[in-house]
């Protein structure tokens, strides 16, 4: 898995059209199941799957992260 932690609202233009999408379950036959889940095309055109992590990622890395 990559992490990429940026603050400049990646693929911005593209979560609305998602975030309705899975809303009405138009999700074009892709595995997307939670807000923030998307797809965008690449320059080459090549459709990558996408998640935009929200307040949420602290929880997953304090899950996975021991103390100490």
């Amino acid at each position: 898995m990559i992490v990429c932690v940026s603050s400049t609202g990646d693929l911005v233009e593209v979560q609305p059209e998602w975030s309705e999408r899975l809303a009405t379950g138009d999700t074009g036959g892709f595995l997307i199941e939670r807000q923030g889940d998307l797809v965008y095309h690449t320059e080459l055109d090549q459709e990558n799957f996408f998640h935009i992590f929200g307040t949420e990622l602290n929880d997953y890395m304090r899950s996975i992260s021991t103390s100490g």
